[in-house]
Formats: structure tokens, sequence, C-alpha cells
């Protein structure tokens, strides 16, 4: 697997720990953030390949 992929995974706090642990096992470097802006702040820092959303995602 491509260890330089940068996937963000947003959610509701179990259901993102559980995504973030399942997208990391292949070896891929994952960040999850529990808010919009949360995200935003750390866009400055991340170089971000995917991002998966949630619609209802708080901000």
């Amino acid at each position: 697997m491509n260890a330089e992929l940068h996937i963000v995974v947003e959610d509701h706090d179990a259901l993102r720990e559980m995504t973030v642990a399942a997208l990391a096992q292949p070896g891929w470097r994952v960040s999850g953030f529990d808010t919009a802006e949360a995200l935003c702040e750390a866009c400055a820092a991340l170089a971000i390949d995917i991002a998966v959303l949630d619609f209802n995602l708080p901000g």
C-alpha cells in the first residue's frame, strides 16, 4: 500500500475511531477530526489527498 496517502476522516467519536483504525491497517497515514473547524486548522499543516466527510458534521 501507499504509505504516503493521507486520508482525513471526520465523524462521531466512536465511528471516527473505528474508521481511522480500519483505514490505517493497510499502512495509510490517517487523521481523524471531529469538526470542520478542526479540519480547516489542520489543512495548512497536512498534505490531504482524500477527505471523508459526514454531511451532518458540526460546523
